[in-house]
């Protein structure tokens, strides 16, 4: 069932609520009046909707996706065709979902007829009303299923020296078509199994079986199992199977053949599954497995009235070949080679559509505690034949992983290392802003233009706790692009304290000191080409052809890093991001050089210097959000006292000034400079008081003196030009042993705004 979904806006200030609204309008297309037609309000006036489209299906829906700025999905009425056909996928209607009541009594039993055999039955009713409250169609509520099984195990039988068991398995049973069971009572492949196309119909079902199993003491069993499968529906089918495994000495033999055939109303056919094991364990090479096998499916369709074959007909050939070591060794590998080749119909023949060539190696070496070493290789090549009207190019692909961990046993060097590379699908991601309740979301809408509406490049990362009202939800598209990627992660700490042994000497005291941390996260996605990827040094571009890329390169020097009287880092990172969007790409760039200097004067004083230089740098690829873009280097520094009493006390002075210019569009240029005031009280080990006050004054200058814009939020860090003042209280009172009453307040008085006040209290509890 399914109902309108439209409703008034009533809101005095319609745009304040955050949704996508409409107007409801009437238009003449092909002489004729399509009413109750909604078009995308872009401005606040009277008559608007809350709509929610639903999809239904390409060319069965009135209404498109349309690709837009704003915070939420927009769609489009599409004019019919001539005969007023729909071409749309969307519609202004939601399904109603009804009170379900489902319930099933089963009933089983086990009789033991004698010490071999043994008869089980089990019964069950079912009662599933789709709709609780409503008194139509009732005759369907209730369904019943059934089922009987007699095994038999026989006595030992004696064949020449041999001795053999033989199991009997014969079962019966029966499902109508109106029972629902709550858990699922096939198999995952049971569909497959009897090549079933269409599984949404309910029918009545029959399924009988006869299986018999010969089991040796050797290890060795021969199974055949012949089952009928019966529908409501006009589809009978009988399958075929053979299961035998078989050990000699140092030979494995295992195979199965699988038969099926089957006719229904509307095709009939047959699905014939073969398949074949055998390998070796050679001792004279330290007990290596070789082996071969073979694995085929044919699965021909044909449509019952005019003996055709159907685009559903399939069949394919994989040969393998493999050697593998004894799974007990440390240091452990195999080698897999296989081919696969595919058929498909063409013109009621089935025709060779590719061979592919698989290659896989992988080996461990993990006999060696301190250096561990795992390589995963796999490469396939795809040929497509052409003769049959075939569009695809020869593919060749390489998915390879290397895991590298080390250590030394000095302690000198420790680290990790890791690379990728394959090939896959990239999806496409949609994203909305979500409102939330005050404090409890991440983002702040700023209508930069003026005209009412929330559209997404409107939406900054909030700086106060009155302004997080916002959340970001992505959502995954339908759209997909073929990619190749490469995927590089290291981390490396070097201690070389740990192996100088005359530390007295100059030189060697500065190496004592020092320790240096490395740390790579790389991920490189390109569209695929006929080419393959194995260098990714020679891939490092920014074009078209990049769709995601994720990079974090950090170095960081220490020197008196355990020292508690005084010692300095040197720190220099850089991030980059560029993300596959639905309306294009978005880039992120920053790079960031810090120096940090510490001095405990005493135990209660310490001082501390830090420089940073960064540069910030964001680019869209799409029009509606290029207002973003910006290209800013910052110098900053900061030096801080802080004095410390004991565990009671702590208070922080510190001076920051800072310098951002924008290089690109409007070269905006600020520079803040302030006073940050903090301290931190316990009272009787289970009350803390935190306060903070904060002085701010911002000069900045614009060549379009634009100062409310994306680019002047990031730039001022949410706050306006002239003098700032920032404050803010927290206390925490701890009850008992784990519940803990917090009080907090927050304040700030902006240039040409009045003081805002924020107060919030919260109890927590500790486990």
């Amino acid at each position: 069932s399914i109902q309108n979904a439209y409703t008034p806006n009533n809101y005095k200030d319609s745009f304040a609520t955050g949704k996508i609204l409409y107007q409801k309008i009437d238009t003449v297309y092909n002489s004729n009046i399509h009413d109750s037609v909604f078009v995308f309000a872009k401005s606040n006036t009277s008559n608007l909707y809350n709509v929610s489209f639903t999809y239904v299906g390409l060319g069965k829906g009135s209404y498109r996706l349309l690709s837009n700025a704003n915070n939420g999905k927009v769609f489009e009425w599409v004019q019919p065709s001539l005969n007023q056909q729909k071409k749309g996928e969307w519609e202004p209607v939601s399904f109603i979902t009804t009170p379900k009541l489902q319930q099933i009594f089963t009933l089983s039993s086990k009789t033991i007829l004698d010490k071999n055999s043994n008869l089980s039955t089990e019964f069950a009713v079912s009662r599933y009303d789709k709709n609780l409250f409503s008194n139509k169609d009732k005759n369907d509520d209730h369904g019943f299923a059934g089922k009987i099984n007699y095994q038999n195990n026989s006595s030992p039988i004696k064949m020449k020296k041999n001795v053999y068991h033989l199991e009997t398995n014969i079962s019966f049973e029966a499902i109508n078509n109106n029972f629902k069971p709550i858990e699922r009572i096939r198999n995952v492949e049971f569909l497959r199994d009897w090549n079933i196309l269409n599984s949404n119909q309910t029918v009545n079902e029959n399924l009988s079986n006869l299986s018999f199993l010969l089991n040796g003491r050797s290890g060795g069993s021969l199974k055949y199992n012949f089952t009928n499968y019966n529908r409501s529906d006009g589809y009978h089918a009988t399958k075929n199977e053979i299961q035998q495994n078989n050990s000699n000495k140092n030979f494995k033999v295992s195979s199965q053949l699988n038969l099926l055939q089957y006719t229904s109303i509307a095709i009939a056919g047959y699905f014939f599954r073969p398949q074949i094991d055998i390998n070796k364990q050679i001792n004279k090479l330290n007990k290596i497995r070789m082996g071969a096998s073979y694995k085929g499916e044919f699965n021909h369709i044909k449509d019952s009235k005019i003996d055709t074959l159907t685009y559903q007909s399939f069949t394919f050939d994989k040969y393998e070949f493999y050697i593998k070591s004894k799974e007990e060794e440390l240091n452990k590998y195999s080698v897999n080679y296989y081919t696969r080749i595919n058929y498909l119909p063409y013109k009621n023949q089935m025709v060779r559509s590719d061979l592919s060539k698989n290659l896989q190696l992988n080996k461990e070496f993990l006999e060696n505690e301190h250096h561990q070493f795992k390589i995963n290789l796999n490469y396939r090549n795809v040929e497509y034949n052409q003769t049959n009207n075939l569009t695809q190019k020869n593919d060749e692909n390489l998915l390879g992983r290397l895991e590298y961990l080390f250590d030394t046993k000095s302690g000198f060097v420790n680290g990790n290392s890791l690379f990728e590379n394959g090939s896959g699908q990239e999806q496409k991601i949609d994203f909305v802003y979500a409102p939330v309740p005050v404090g409890q979301g991440e983002y702040t809408w700023n209508d930069y233009n003026k005209n009412g509406i929330q559209e997404l490049n409107e939406f900054e990362l909030a700086k106060f706790q009155d302004q997080k009202k916002y959340i970001k939800v992505f959502t995954p598209s339908n759209a997909y692009v073929k990619v190749n990627y490469i995927s590089i992660n290291y981390g490396i700490d070097i201690n070389p304290a740990s192996i100088i042994q005359h530390k007295e000497k100059f030189f060697n005291k500065i190496l004592c000191r020092s320790n240096l941390i490395s740390t790579l996260q790389f991920v490189n996605k390109e569209l695929a080409n006929e080419s393959l990827i194995i260098n990714p040094f020679n891939r490092l571009r920014s074009d078209t052809a990049l769709i995601t890329k994720t990079l974090f390169f950090s170095n960081t020097y220490f020197y008196n890093r355990n020292n508690p009287r005084w010692g300095f880092d040197v720190n220099h990172k850089i991030s980059n991001n560029k993300s596959l969007l639905t309306y294009g790409f978005e880039t992120r760039n920053v790079v960031n050089s810090q120096f940090k200097l510490r001095i405990n004067l005493n135990k209660e004083w310490m001082t501390m210097l830090t420089l940073n230089r960064t540069f910030s740098e964001l680019y869209s690829s799409s029009v509606q959000f290029r207002n973003r873009n910006y290209a800013v280097r910052e110098m900053k520094i900061e030096p801080n006292f802080s004095y410390t009493h004991k565990s009671k006390f702590r208070a922080v002075v510190s001076y920051v000034y800072s310098s951002k210019i924008n290089q690109i569009d409007s070269l905006e240029h600020a520079v803040l400079g302030g006073w940050e005031t903090s301290f931190r009280y316990a009272i009787f080990g289970n009350s803390f008081l935190n306060a903070k006050f904060i002085f701010n004054k911002i000069v900045f200058n614009s060549n379009n003196s634009v100062e409310n814009s994306p680019i002047s939020f990031f730039m001022l860090d949410g706050q306006m030009p002239g003098k700032n003042v920032l404050w803010n209280m927290d206390f925490t009172q701890r009850l008992q042993n784990n519940l803990e009453v917090s009080f907090q307040y927050e304040g700030r008085k902006q240039p040409f705004s009045k003081v805002i006040n924020i107060g919030r209290a919260s109890v927590r509890a500790i486990f």
